[in-house]
């Protein structure tokens, strides 16, 4: 789990923000604190950490076990084959830039948002619905490992490496859902269950921005 001192320390450092920052903290508070995304029963926080709990790496995933890990980790469809969770030991004497107090494991080869330099992007904080770090590596690179020898489809490219989303996003039509949506989700779990009780809107939006990977 995520110390509440760093984030509070970072809430803090939120008063002056980009315009791009501005907007994605009002559509934050749209879906978090007032509740406007809809989550189908299925996706709901309790039962997608059920699943995640359950799952047995041992076995070959499933389109579910990839919905699921999508939601875990807040990814893009096309981060599920670059995206890398790992811990780090910093020199706190001389912390590289990108270092925050108080987190340890971070994410890498995530798709970089809208606004950004694509150069060189840095370590970003990992924050997730499922608060075991080393749980959570375990599961993404079971999932990697089965798209790479053929036994899961990757949600965005077929084998040939042209785009082809139609397999994953049949097996989401029953839900009414876009795997674009499962990113959302993710992001709402992940502040559910790192909020603590009576949060405020600028502690969930912070909350939502580092399990996006936001730059914060």
């Amino acid at each position: 789990s995520i110390a509440q001192e760093p984030i509070d320390i970072y809430a803090k450092l939120l008063g002056i923000t980009t315009a791009s920052n501005k907007i994605q903290k009002e559509q934050t508070e749209q879906d978090v604190a007032n509740n406007q995304l809809k989550i189908p029963p299925h996706f709901s926080l309790e039962k997608g950490l059920k699943r995640i709990q359950n799952i047995d790496t041992t076995k070959d995933p499933l389109l579910q076990d990839l919905a699921d890990v999508i939601v875990m980790l807040c990814m893009r469809p096309t981060e599920v084959s670059s995206l890398q969770i790992d811990h780090y030991e910093v020199d706190l004497s001389n912390p590289s830039a990108w270092y925050k107090n108080g987190y340890f494991w971070y994410c890498t080869g995530y798709a970089k948002n809208k606004g950004e330099n694509k150069d060189n992007p840095e370590p970003r904080p990992f924050l997730s619905m499922e608060k075991n770090p080393e749980r959570a590596r375990a599961l993404l690179i079971w999932i990697q490992e089965a798209i790479k020898a053929g036994k899961l489809s990757d949600p965005t490219f077929s084998k040939n490496g042209k785009r082809n989303t139609r397999a994953f996003s049949k097996f989401l039509k029953p839900y009414k859902i876009t795997p674009k949506i499962l990113r959302k989700i993710g992001g709402k779990h992940a502040c559910r269950v790192h909020g603590g009780p009576n949060p405020t809107h600028q502690h969930l939006d912070l909350l939502n921005r580092i399990a996006l990977r936001h730059k914060i």
